[in-house]
């Protein structure tokens, strides 16, 4: 069971996600663009699973973000993989 803090916290970040969601929802129905605050979905050929405790840079050389391994939370094994985004 959680503690009173973890469950605020978690309370808090719950509450967090849901109003950006309602922002993006309620920005892309008003501009019709997919693009909403400065983003646009994208859809690559190959994507990471989905994976915690990853490890994030910016290389300035070649404009990427880079992110190196992570564990999968479905069967708790560790991710090796490195991917990039340009």
């Amino acid at each position: 069971m959680l503690s009173a803090g973890r469950r605020r916290a978690a309370l808090v970040m719950a509450i967090m996600a849901a109003c950006a969601v309602a922002e993006v929802a309620s920005a892309s129905a008003l501009t019709g663009s997919s693009s909403v605050l400065g983003w646009t979905k994208q859809a690559p050929a190959a994507t990471p699973p989905g994976l915690f405790v990853t490890k994030m840079a910016y290389d300035a050389a070649t404009g990427s973000v880079v992110m190196f391994g992570g564990v999968n939370p479905s069967n708790s094994i560790v991710d090796g993989g490195t991917w990039t985004w340009r």
